[in-house]
């Protein structure tokens, strides 16, 4: 299968189900409404009053912002605590919602059940393998952070060679973690399909399949995560532009923040099914070239053994 055909495929597949996309947004909302609000409150009543708040929000400056951080740096650890927390649970629910998506693709039809089955029976395998990933972004952000502090360390003649070797490092750690994203939902359908608990072997397993068409699996997964980011600058052009001058301004961003929430859950649909679909060709075809080979590699032995009796016969 070449890119252009799982691309259209995977998006025709997740145009089919938009209530899939909608039933993950609605817990995402109802994630919001018990945890995040609450905590934007207490946050609003811990900052709101702050004369260096009221300065930041027109610009950036450096001297407020270590004055604010001095003089709020109990709240500060406090609510960053808080915050580690969230990211934590919204974390945990992105991968029950994976466990969601990733069944109703494998059994092509959408239900709520169907759903929810998926997300329960994959969950801790999925929170294994994130574990697991999670770890090796880490390595991979340690070694980009070494390798900025050297890129500072080492002499450069002008500030363009400057922003050249960050931009380097950057570039590299960013093919590293589309790679890994890439081995990853690999993975997840590997698990997924053969029921399996063992994370490594499946990962390296995905690795593998990964490698052996990279090509098509990196350059599929480049092509699927563009139109996110498209969709993403547009959202925030446009927030910017509209700005919060009129209550009629305020709605429309509220409604325009929600759609935007609703594309980004579609848009993992449409990963995760052109994903499938080309594991899905290539793996039949890696099979088919891989029993034509044992089938020739045992034809082969019998002929040896048929001429080695003749052989003996003869003798």
């Amino acid at each position: 299968m070449n890119l252009p055909d799982a691309y259209v495929r995977g998006f025709k597949i997740a145009f089919r189900l938009p209530r899939l996309a909608f039933l993950a947004y609605t817990i995402f909302i109802a994630l919001a409404l018990l945890i995040v609000l609450p905590f934007h409150g207490s946050l609003t009543n811990g900052f709101g009053q702050s004369g260096e708040i009221r300065k930041l929000l027109t610009s950036i400056d450096i001297s407020v912002l270590f004055q604010f951080f001095k003089n709020n740096d109990i709240l500060l650890s406090y609510f960053s605590h808080q915050l580690l927390w969230i990211l934590g649970i919204s974390w945990i629910l992105g991968i029950f919602i994976n466990g969601g998506i990733i069944r109703v693709l494998t059994k092509q039809r959408f239900t709520v059940s169907n759903f929810f089955t998926g997300a329960a029976t994959n969950f801790f395998r999925f929170l294994g393998l994130g574990i697991f990933t999670t770890i090796l972004h880490i390595v991979f952000i340690l070694c980009a952070f070494a390798a900025m502090v050297l890129v500072f360390e080492t002499e450069f003649t002008n500030e363009i060679e400057l922003y050249n070797r960050i931009f380097i490092v950057l570039g590299v750690y960013f093919a590293f973690f589309v790679l890994i994203q890439s081995i990853s939902d690999y993975a997840k359908f590997i698990m997924a399909l053969y029921q399996s608990n063992n994370c490594f072997k499946r990962f390296f397993q995905a690795m593998r399949f990964v490698f052996k068409h990279f090509l098509k699996t990196y350059f599929l997964y480049l092509m699927l995560v563009f139109v996110p980011f498209i969709a993403l600058y547009f959202y925030i052009t446009f927030q910017r532009d509209i700005g919060l001058s009129s209550m009629t301004a305020i709605i429309a961003i509220f409604f325009i923040q929600q759609i935007y929430f609703w594309l980004r859950i579609w848009f993992r649909v449409w990963i995760f099914a052109s994903q499938l679909e080309l594991y899905t060709v290539e793996y039949i075809h890696d099979e088919k070239v891989r029993s034509e080979k044992e089938r020739r590699i045992e034809w082969d032995r019998k002929a040896k053994q048929m001429e080695k009796e003749i052989e003996e016969k003869k003798q």
